[in-house]
Order: C-alpha cells, then sequence, then structure tokens
C-alpha cells in the first residue's frame, strides 16, 4: 500500500490520486500476467483471448473462422477501420496489406492466411498481443501486434 503524505494531518489530493493510480496499475499489471489458465478453465470471456470453451461453443473449423467470428477486431488495423490483408484486394489496392504475425505454439508459422490451415479441434487457446507486449515477447518486428495460437497438446505439455 503507497505512503500518503499528509498536510496538517490530511492527506494531499494528489498524493491520494497517485496513490490510486499506482494501486490501478499495479491491480492492471497483475491482471494482464494473471493465470490466463484459471480464466481459460472457467470459461472467462476476454477481448485479448479466446478460450477452448468459447471455441466449443462456435461453428468455426479453422483459426481464422473463429477470430472471423468472435474477435474481429483483431483483424483490423490499430487507429482505424480497415481490414489488415495478406493479399491485395479485388481492385489491386496495396494499401491494406501488413499481416500480423502468427504464432503457433511460440513457433513464428507466418501471416494471417496461415490461421485457415489450423483446425479448431487442435486449438486450446488463441490470444492477441498488442504491438508493445508482440515486441517484448517476440522482438520488434511486430507493429500491428500478433496472434499467437496454443494447441491442445502444447497445453498439456508445459
Amino acid at each position: 500500500v503507497p505512503e500518503l503524505t499528509l498536510q496538517r494531518g490530511v492527506p494531499r489530493q494528489r498524493d491520494l490520486a497517485l496513490s490510486l493510480a499506482r494501486t490501478r496499475v499495479a491491480a492492471a499489471d497483475t491482471a494482464g500476467r494473471g493465470d490466463r489458465t484459471e480464466a481459460a478453465r472457467r470459461g472467462a470471456t476476454s477481448q485479448r483471448v479466446i478460450t477452448r470453451a468459447e471455441i466449443d461453443r462456435s461453428n468455426a473449423t479453422n483459426a481464422r473462422q473463429l477470430i472471423e467470428q468472435l474477435r474481429p477486431q483483431w483483424l483490423r488495423a490499430r487507429g482505424g477501420n480497415v481490414t489488415l490483408r495478406d493479399t491485395p484486394t479485388a481492385d489491386g489496392t496495396a494499401a491494406v496489406s501488413i499481416s500480423l504475425p502468427v504464432y503457433l505454439d511460440a513457433q513464428k508459422l507466418g501471416g494471417m492466411s496461415t490461421l485457415a490451415d489450423i483446425s479448431t479441434t487442435d486449438v486450446e487457446l488463441v490470444e492477441f498481443l498488442e504491438p508493445s507486449q508482440a515486441a517484448l515477447r517476440f522482438g520488434g518486428d511486430n507493429p500491428r501486434g500478433a496472434i499467437i495460437v496454443t494447441t491442445r497438446a502444447a497445453r498439456h505439455v508445459r
């Protein structure tokens, strides 16, 4: 618990606000690093994670369909309403050709088109990492973030 600076026996508003902000940051950090396995076990939903329970409730047959159905915002460019694609659009425009990297069991698999090759029967968890998180985990070559697919086999090995 952060200390408060007292002024005539009353905490100063600034110090109280800073203390509250620090507490919120610490709580958010703990939640961000918290036990995702527990959340997955309970079937809890998150905007950053697709759990096995959600996969079981969906009718998606591959990881691409799964994300399009449950978390389509992952496929939109940050700061805009543009859908990220691996290839140029039908009219030949290449302005939207930036792709999110896909990692399968912590190994780089390729771009978003590889998601269609991953059967949902093999998937335990799908996670979206913001660019800063992706850079910390996999290096700086992830300017749009990253998608991590964890298979059932890999989950049981850990």
